[in-house]
């Protein structure tokens, strides 16, 4: 058996990467803004809403602590709304751990419907 050259093969690689652009363009990434607006659709876009409302909210209650702090006069006021800051940037800190794993959840469903998709086209080029 002879080995192909370097051409054949690079048209063989560019043939595989023509048909794996027409599943999507699985080498290119997503950017950032369509991965989070992707969070936004499907079965559970009113709890992602929810969550992208808490994160507000939470947010400005720990600028609202964060002011209070600073104009407390009393050690123990100080430290209730240092406590309540802490509170809330936490809360801010696991939704948008949530939102990155929600999103890594859609691109991981993705690659597996490919993964699927490629499996399919093989089984009918074999005839099996």
């Amino acid at each position: 058996m002879s080995t192909p050259n370097l051409r054949e093969l690079d048209d063989k690689i560019r043939a595989a990467m023509q048909a794996e652009h027409d599943l999507g363009d699985p080498a290119g990434e997503e950017s950032l803004f369509q991965m989070l607006l992707e969070v936004f659709q499907g079965r559970r876009r009113w709890l992602n809403l929810y969550g992208f409302f808490l994160t507000f909210v939470f947010f400005g209650l720990a600028i609202w602590c964060a002011i209070r702090f600073f104009d407390a006069q009393e050690t123990h006021a100080a430290l209730g709304w240092a406590t309540g800051f802490l509170a809330c940037f936490l809360s801010v800190a696991m939704l948008k751990i949530w939102f990155w794993m929600e999103m890594q959840k859609n691109q991981v469903l993705r690659e597996v419907k490919r993964l699927e998709l490629q499996v399919l086209r093989l089984t009918h080029r074999s005839g099996a």
